[in-house]
């Protein structure tokens, strides 16, 4: 079995790499993140704004009942609430 220094030890190897990794790569990563967000602004833009113009709105057509007995007796209860 490993010892926790061991564990430690590699971690730290691992992390220096990536570090260095990163670093000798960072034009080719600042490029990617560049493009990636390049696909999520033009996805943004689309979904709000591009197909919010051609889509055609839904129009509701139905005829709005209002109950007097149930609005009534809401008023009841709050009064009843109140005292």
């Amino acid at each position: 079995m490993k010892s926790s220094k061991d564990y430690s030890k590699n971690l730290a190897i691992k992390s220096k790499e990536i570090i260095w990794f990163f670093g000798l790569h960072a034009f080719s990563l600042i490029l990617l993140f560049v493009f990636l967000e390049l696909i999520y602004g033009g996805f943004i833009f689309y979904k709000y704004v591009a197909l919010v113009e051609t889509a055609e709105p839904k129009v509701v057509t139905g005829v709005l009942k209002f109950d007097e007995i149930k609005y009534q007796r809401v008023i009841n209860e709050i009064q009843l609430r109140k005292f």
